[in-house]
């Protein structure tokens, strides 16, 4: 079983909403679904950081 990889976000921008609508499709589009083992599903966001509390 491959384990999960934390990721933290600073700076929740439009950046990061194409970030987490690319993993929540899972890849679609992707020419490597599987790289050294890990798919976009292995990735799982643990904590997002801004200077705006009105994004967070």
């Amino acid at each position: 079983m491959i384990k999960k990889i934390p990721i933290s976000i600073v700076g929740v921008g439009n950046l990061c909403s194409s970030l987490v609508q690319g993993l929540y499709s899972e890849g679609t589009g992707l020419l490597h679904k599987n790289l050294a083992g890990y798919r976009f599903s292995d990735i799982e966001i643990v904590s997002a950081i801004d200077i705006d509390s009105r994004k967070v």
